[in-house]
């Protein structure tokens, strides 16, 4: 800040909201379990295996390339869209958000695949 005229201008100009965590419980599920684990830990209907992947559960382009409607799939996304409780809450709190101030951009950082996703 202030060494850096385009940082020091979106820190000025923008409010910049982290959201370190959105998936607690398959987060806290790798720290004693599984290290690679991806999805959340929800029980899914009439399914042996928990969990939908959260990246993958948003409305947006909910049945794109790489998602799968097997729940024992890591890139399950979900029943219906926007299903998982983590991204209900989520979502809300974007659209507090975008109706208030709105978003100029949104950036998911991915599990352990450590990618980048606007």
């Amino acid at each position: 800040y202030n060494k850096n005229a385009d940082i020091t201008s979106i820190v000025d100009n923008f409010d910049i909201w982290i959201f370190p965590i959105v998936n607690p419980d398959g987060f806290a599920f790798t720290q004693t379990s599984n290290r690679l684990w991806r999805k959340n830990r929800q029980p899914n209907p009439n399914a042996r295996c928990p969990g939908r992947d959260l990246n993958r559960n948003y409305p947006y382009q909910w049945v794109g390339p790489g998602s799968s409607s097997n729940p024992c799939s890591d890139t399950y996304r979900g029943a219906q869209p926007g299903d998982g409780t983590e991204i209900k809450v989520h979502i809300a709190n974007m659209k507090k958000i975008a109706a208030n101030k709105g978003i100029a951009m949104f950036v998911d950082w991915h599990s352990y695949g450590q990618l980048f996703m606007s």
